[in-house]
């Protein structure tokens, strides 16, 4: 399924590129299910180089793709540890400069592994909530080691835990909540989705927009919870052998999902 930008993702893409320019620690938070991490994948499209071995030249046809490479992406494991994530996202940095440098025309082996660092611009770290302690102070250490930007993403609240520890939470510049997508957006998602999913509205136009306002208000912009209604309304279509999704098999799916609201 090919990605939809909304007006959140390009809200998170301002305040990304801010943290990558400036070069802050950014905070980024929301409820589940609203697309924190797929807009940070997107975003920093780090998938392009994790692959390749820093240590190889890169083709030209690879070199051309990893302009679109933005940041290393990084997802805090369940048990973390200073050196675990020192390692880590060492490792990681050193590969995307390494390929930054290369996309840039550098060829030299020893310049490009002495300035790989430097070339990382930003390092996105998701589940920030399972940050320790001493995890955040290895990561502090680093930042003002390395001067990357750096925005980590969590649920609400993980600002307010930050407040505890002073020397990391002065050094954070930017804040951003990711919200819930819009109506507008939603209806896209809808659009996109009908044909991922292969199912399609009614084509009685009153049964249709009845229909889209029925999952605007069931999911409430959720983008996870929109997906797995999806999912329940091609099941319920296909066990029933029917043509067209309306509002009664809206409500149908939206029975079989455990919702949790705030």
């Amino acid at each position: 399924m090919d990605f939809l930008t909304t007006k959140e993702y390009l809200k998170f893409t301002e305040f990304a590129n801010a943290c990558a320019k400036y070069r802050y620690i950014g905070l980024c938070y929301g409820t589940a299910g609203v697309g924190k991490t797929m807009s940070a994948h997107q975003y920093s499209a780090y998938h392009l180089v994790h692959q390749y071995d820093r240590m190889n030249i890169l083709e030209k046809g690879i070199l051309d793709r990893l302009q679109d490479c933005k940041a290393v992406f990084h997802t805090v494991e369940i048990t973390n540890t200073p050196k675990r994530i020192k390692t880590v996202l060492y490792n990681k940095m050193q590969l995307l400069g390494t390929a930054k440098l290369q996309a840039q025309g550098k060829s030299d082996i020893t310049e490009i592994a002495l300035n790989a660092i430097q070339a990382c611009p930003l390092v996105i770290v998701d589940e920030a909530d399972r940050l320790t302690m001493k995890t955040l102070e290895q990561l502090r250490d680093l930042y003002d080691n390395y001067g990357f930007g750096l925005i980590l993403i969590g649920m609400p609240g993980i600002e307010k835990r930050l407040m505890r520890y002073a020397q990391f939470y002065s050094r954070i510049g930017f804040a951003h909540e990711f919200r819930a997508l819009g109506k507008q957006d939603v209806v896209s998602v809808i659009n996109q989705f009908c044909q991922s999913f292969e199912v399609e509205l009614s084509p009685n136009p009153y049964q249709k927009q009845e229909a889209i306002k029925t999952i605007i208000v069931v999911t409430r912009g959720n983008f996870r919870l929109t997906q797995r209604l999806f999912n329940q309304m091609k099941r319920i279509k296909e066990i029933n052998k029917l043509q067209y999704i309306d509002k009664e098999i809206i409500e149908a799916a939206r029975n079989l999902l455990v919702i949790g609201y705030e």
